[in-house]
């Protein structure tokens, strides 16, 4: 059974590309974490920090200028592929990218 996704009329079952672009204080290219609409954000999280050279605890990740609740599904956050999440650290961070 398919449900398509209103906002972007993807199949559930469609993979989706998301970007992690780290902010304030680093350069480094933008991470691309592919997922389905119903992965956790805190997977795909999980799945950033494992390619990051950074592992900060306390990073904050922001999409359409609010923080997104880990809790929630990518469908649920409004995610559609080539969505940009912003990644920022906590400054004593900066030094370690």
């Amino acid at each position: 059974q398919m449900i398509n996704n209103a906002n972007n009329g993807q199949s559930i079952n469609n993979k989706l590309h998301v970007f992690f672009r780290l902010r304030d204080g680093g350069i480094q290219a933008p991470i691309l974490i592919k997922c389905s609409p119903t992965d956790r954000i805190s997977d795909i999280i999980t799945k950033y920090k494992s390619l990051s050279k950074v592992q900060d605890d306390n990073q904050k990740y922001i999409f359409n200028e609010k923080p997104l609740n880990q809790n929630s599904t990518v469908e649920e956050a409004g995610l559609a592929s080539g969505s940009n999440i912003f990644v920022f650290l906590s400054k004593k961070n900066w030094s370690n990218i």
